[in-house]
């Protein structure tokens, strides 16, 4: 299918929603309705999905939701008003012995529609959150219309968007660096599950050697540090279809850039625990503006009346070190997206 058919299109390519009261957070800028956009039909059980035009790289977590459409409107009108909305998947955190890891490889996300919501017209709604600046989550959303048919009567829990997630919580507004968090919950309410499906929680990684004619002249034009979970594509499959088949993609395009800055953590961490030099690991980036290493590894002063190059407590050179980290990724996000249009196109297999 083309580009755009049944997603909707925005005004915000590839950059992020971060005010969480903003009626962005529905279906992201410019998108309250899809009068441009096809509709596209699909039977309850069947397995959807998302597919973005670039591994999502920023790490933390992502959700699909169902908006049901409410009485009057169709998929097309709909702004996504009201409390209509229920998650149907979610991909959390990895957790190990003092690690805490999100996959940053991923670019396609499949889930199942569960086989007892009603028939009728939905905005089906893509979320990855970014957590990669602590305290200032970036939402990247997408929306795609869908008149599900067959179904049965479930009324799962629903929720309204905005209002489902505050800022302070826990789950956007965490340091996932220090110190290293033990436990993680998904943003917003719980997935629904009717018996027969629990989330379906799959997700395909980009392929390291493949391209779709479509995806590959998107992430040219899209700003490498940026990630493109904020307009995607919808892949659609029968209920049989294995989450392996999804596509391979150009996302590898940005891998380079994207393991740049995930990878640079390692580093960064090590270095901080062992130098008051620790801010010159992030200098790892190649797109990170180079911080001042003589501001932290001067020789300590000899003059009891100049303290202030006395090298900090550890502690606060881990932070320090952090800090500086999420600055020159917050430099990287703001710089101007340049992007065209993107891969958002509907697949079927």
């Amino acid at each position: 299918t083309g580009e755009y058919e049944y997603v909707r299109a925005n005004t915000n390519m590839n950059s992020p929603v971060e005010d969480l009261t903003s009626t962005d957070m529905r279906c992201n800028v410019g998108a309250d309705s899809g009068a441009s956009t096809s509709t596209y039909e699909v039977a309850a059980g069947s397995s959807v999905g998302f597919k973005a035009d670039q591994a999502a790289f920023h790490p933390g977590p992502a959700g699909i939701y169902l908006g049901q459409v409410p009485e009057g409107e169709t998929a097309a009108t709909w702004d996504g008003s009201g409390a209509n909305w229920f998650k149907i998947y979610e991909l959390g955190a990895d957790i190990g012995d003092g690690t805490f890891t999100f996959p940053t490889d991923i670019d396609t996300y499949e889930t199942t529609i569960p086989s007892t919501v009603p028939a009728g017209d939905y905005l089906l709604r893509m979320e990855h959150v970014g957590l990669h600046s602590a305290g200032a989550p970036q939402f990247y959303i997408s929306c795609a219309q869908l008149t599900v048919t067959g179904g049965g009567s479930a009324n799962p829990a629903k929720v309204e968007i905005p209002g489902y997630i505050a800022a302070d919580d826990e789950s956007v507004s965490l340091n996932i660096y220090y110190p290293v968090p033990t436990s993680y919950d998904c943003p917003g309410p719980e997935v629904f599950t009717d018996g027969t499906t629990g989330g379906a929680t799959s997700a395909a990684s980009s392929a390291p050697a493949a391209t779709s004619s479509v995806a590959a002249t998107s992430v040219a034009q899209s700003s490498a540090a940026e990630t493109s979970a904020a307009a995607t594509s919808v892949v659609e499959s029968s209920a049989a279809a294995p989450s392996s088949s999804a596509p391979a993609t150009s996302a590898v395009e940005s891998s380079a850039a994207a393991t740049s800055v995930a990878e640079s953590s390692a580093a960064a961490t090590t270095a901080a625990e062992t130098s008051a030099a620790a801010t010159s690991a992030v200098e790892t980036s190649a797109a990170a503006p180079t911080t001042s290493a003589a501001a932290t590894s001067a020789a300590p002063s000899s003059s009891a009346a100049a303290p202030a190059t006395s090298a900090p407590a550890s502690g606060n050179t881990y932070n320090d070190c952090w800090n500086a980290y999420n600055k020159c990724a917050a430099a990287a996000n703001s710089a101007p997206n340049n992007g065209g249009a993107v891969d958002v196109r509907l697949l079927s297999f």
